[in-house]
């Protein structure tokens, strides 16, 4: 299989993705206007152990020092001690970013240093692992962006014609379109489609069968089954995490609603998030948690 990366430079925006024989497997967003803390990674350095909140704060070289939670680990460390920290919520003008730890340098750090950056696209695709072959940009002047960030050997072609598209700009602006859309079509042939609606505390997203009432049973089933597939590659996309409820189209038998539950659990395995999932109830409902590895897509419009 070939695989492709796409980047695409307009304006405070940018977008890369990686296209695998033909289809979206991934993508990352940037906006000069809007940036991201989540995800980032530092070498930080505490500058204060508060016993009462049960934190350590570190200093990340940004506005506000970080919130680190005390535990088993990060228990033993000292002020002025260097971490290796990942932000795992957004800098805001009242508080710093939570932290997750993730080592203690041998060494001490004279200043926090930034390692890994959520803002840069191709090195957020590029830390997913993702395989690629082609990269193609839509300027000679990214040329030397990819060539910093690629393996030495790797092809890049600046303003080039995709294997996949003749015009993949274009191809890739309008599928940043269709992800931004709270609604998503995952069967053209009844309009069976996903409805996204994020809350503060948990997003709910509703399977619409597009045909007006199934009664059949077997029909519910075959379209949930479907309906399981296209959310876990929607999650993947959009990158979605935390509390998930998914309201299913409403199944009579046990044994139904088993299978869309083990479809759902069989494609959020292949994601890196760790997650759980709580089985299909008699209300059709599913709920999800996801681990947050990365902002959501919509944060970086």
């Amino acid at each position: 299989m070939t695989s492709e990366l796409w980047l695409l430079d307009r304006g405070p925006t940018q977008i890369a993705a990686i296209i695998r024989n033909g289809d979206f497997i991934d993508i990352a967003r940037k906006n000069e206007n809007r940036r991201t803390t989540t995800g980032s990674r530092f070498i930080g350095k505490i500058v204060e152990k508060n016993s009462n909140l049960r934190a350590l704060f570190v200093d990340l070289g940004l506005a506000r020092p970080g919130f680190l939670p005390l535990s088993k680990t990060t228990k033993p460390l000292t002020i002025g001690q260097s971490v290796d920290v990942t932000c795992v919520s957004e800098l805001s003008a009242l508080k710093g970013p939570s932290l997750k730890l993730n080592a203690i340098p041998t060494e001490k750090a004279e200043t926090p240093t930034l390692i890994f950056d959520a803002d840069d696209p191709v090195s957020v695709l590029r830390n997913r692992k993702e395989e690629i072959d082609l990269a193609l940009c839509n300027e000679p002047a990214l040329v030397d962006c990819l060539r910093a960030k690629l393996p030495t050997t790797q092809k890049i072609s600046p303003v080039a014609k995709s294997n996949y598209s003749d015009n993949w700009q274009q191809d890739l602006l309008e599928y940043c379109e269709a992800l931004d859309d709270p609604t998503w079509i995952f069967d053209a042939s009844t309009g069976a489609s996903l409805l996204f609606e994020p809350g503060q505390t948990l997003l709910a997203i509703d399977v619409n069968s597009g045909s007006g009432a199934v009664r059949d049973e077997e029909e519910r089933l075959k379209i949930n089954l479907i309906a399981a597939e296209a959310i876990a590659k929607q999650i993947k996309l959009r990158q979605l995490s935390g509390q998930i409820v998914v309201d299913f189209l409403g199944l009579e038998r046990r044994e139904s609603r088993q299978l869309v539950t083990q479809k759902v659990e069989k494609r959020l395995a292949i994601l890196p998030n760790r997650f759980e999932v709580v089985p299909m109830n008699s209300l059709g409902l599913v709920c999800l948690s996801l681990q947050r590895l990365y902002p959501a897509f919509h944060e970086s419009k």
